[in-house]
């Protein structure tokens, strides 16, 4: 019995320290490493999530870079069950969304740093020196650069609408409300 209870007593104790290897596509992405602009971004959209979360509005912030276009897209993604959207999806309102989406749009630019109020927006109080060790960095005008080049979007779907607003780095706004696609039947 004695036997046993060592036997067990030892096998517990070795089972805590047994590791599995990570698969080979994950040992590379672990040796890969980030860039200080991936990591901005990164830092950038939890940033954006955490500040433009508001529960009535169920929405959920992404952030991508267009390498063709040299520009940072931020996307506020709406459910359509968020209040005020809801009510004017229901009676199919797309002057109210398309004011409401405006409003927004507005209050997302002036909050992240994109109006003349630079230097109090989110995009200018992110640490813009990530693992970048080099003195020859200019925080400034990596801020600056950013700014010009930070587009947003904002959007809502239902099932038969989809709304989209798009703020240029120009601070050009541009409304579109289209109907889903609906697919037809094949002929023969």
């Amino acid at each position: 019995m004695k036997k046993i209870a060592v036997l067990i007593l030892m096998m517990l104790l070795m089972a805590g320290s047994v590791y599995a290897e990570p698969s080979k596509p994950i040992a590379e992405a672990m040796n890969t490493p980030a860039s200080s602009f991936d990591l901005y971004l990164y830092m950038l959209e939890n940033e954006c999530n955490k500040n433009f979360l508001l529960g009535e509005y169920k929405s959920f912030v992404s952030v991508s870079y267009d390498f063709a276009d040299n520009l940072i897209i931020i996307d506020f993604h709406f459910d359509q069950s968020s209040q005020p959207y809801k009510d004017a999806l229901e009676k199919d309102d797309k002057e109210k969304i398309e004011k409401l989406f405006r409003l927004a749009a507005k209050y997302f630019a002036i909050r992240l740093g994109l109006t003349e109020y630079k230097a109090a927006g989110i995009l200018s109080n992110i640490s813009s020196r990530i693992g970048y060790k080099g003195k020859d960095f200019d925080v400034k005008k990596f801020r600056e650069e950013i700014i010009k080049r930070t587009f947003i979007m904002l959007s809502l779907a239902s099932k038969e609408k989809y709304y989209l607003l798009k703020r240029n780095h120009h601070g050009e706004v541009f409304f579109t409300g289209t109907d889903h696609f609906k697919p037809t039947k094949k002929t023969k």
